[in-house]
């Protein structure tokens, strides 16, 4: 794949000259960028962002489950709603926004095509049975 990224990094493609008859003989450059490469900079704000929510999500999910099991309450309805939702949300934390995360920091995916094709598969399994599970309780 690098030889690949080597050979055309100097693709120039649609490269257009303007029409001479409106006495304009000047080149227009429309250049196309390689799709193999990536801008770094997305990538960085990309990354950090993930970065975040993954962080954000793990720590406040784990807070309070931590909070509605030592404090002493009754098992309400609200208590119980509330420990799927953060059970939910670590669960999209772990199989959509950490390997996204993975994906986005190694640019390519380095495992073998089963492993793509799970977590790919995981990752719009959880949101379908999220989008399930909100359908129901309306």
């Amino acid at each position: 794949m690098e030889e690949l990224l080597r050979a055309h990094d100097s693709w120039v493609q649609n490269v257009s000259w303007s029409n001479s008859s409106d006495g304009n003989d000047s080149h227009v450059g429309n250049t196309t960028v390689n799709p193999l490469k990536r801008n770094e900079e997305v990538a960085k704000v990309e990354v950090t962002v993930l970065v975040l929510v993954f962080l954000l999500a793990l720590a406040g999910n784990l807070c309070v489950l931590w909070a509605i099991h030592t404090t002493k309450h009754g098992q309400s309805r609200m208590y119980y709603f509330m420990k799927h939702l953060s059970i939910a949300d670590l669960v999209v934390a772990v199989f959509q926004v950490l390997p996204q995360l993975i994906w986005d920091i190694t640019f390519r995916f380095y495992g073998p095509d089963f492993l793509c094709r799970l977590v790919k598969y995981l990752q719009v399994v959880d949101v379908v049975c999220m989008g399930s599970c909100c359908a129901k309780r309306r």
